[in-house]
């Protein structure tokens, strides 16, 4: 987008130098799409880390993605956590704010749903996510033996750097993800 806009503001700098009047009709719309540019570039930005995730925590920040993927997607998001307070291995609170994300953006894409539900518990195991929709189902073991859907093999690759479980279950009607990270290993006993 970025290069286009730059080949824009260049022809109508041409277009002006020769004294053109069409020339400022193209530089508006350059400018236009440069805002635009802007905007996804800001979304993108605050996509990349939620502040409420450094600020707020885990839960507060996947409510809020949940919330705003509501409002844009147009779909129901019922989100449940249970407010823990558990000690998370560095980097796995990012982990799974970004397994939503992804989670969520397949479902967009893919599952047809009208509803999701999303449950972030702490347990003494570890965190428990999960991401449950209503939508038309997919063959899981085909999905992963042709090595389709990036955003899967990155779920999993997150769970595997943690330790972790992960399962995906899909029937017509419901699909699961299940992730569970260990807590932080509070060593021997003193």
């Amino acid at each position: 987008v970025l290069v286009s806009i730059k080949f824009q503001f260049e022809l109508a700098s041409l277009v002006l130098e020769n004294g053109q009047d069409r020339g400022l009709g193209i530089l508006r719309e350059a400018t236009e799409r440069l805002g635009e540019a802007i905007g996804e570039v800001r979304s993108l930005s605050h996509d990349l880390r939620s502040s409420l995730l450094d600020t707020l925590g885990l839960p507060a920040a996947i409510g809020q993605l949940a919330a705003e993927f509501e409002q844009r997607s147009g779909l129901k998001v019922n989100y449940n956590d249970n407010e823990f307070a558990c000690d998370l291995v560095d980097g796995a609170a990012v982990s799974l704010f970004r397994i939503v994300q992804e989670g969520l953006t397949n479902i967009e894409r893919h599952a047809q749903a009208s509803n999701v539900d999303i449950t972030l518990h702490g347990c003494p195991q570890g965190v428990r996510l999960t991401l449950v929709d209503d939508g038309i189902g997919f063959n899981v073991a085909q999905v992963e033996r042709r090595h389709t859907g990036i955003g899967l093999r990155n779920i999993r690759e997150r769970v595997d750097h943690f330790g972790g479980q992960f399962t995906l279950t899909s029937t017509p009607g419901r699909s699961e993800l299940d992730v569970l990270l260990p807590l932080k290993s509070t060593g021997a006993p003193r």
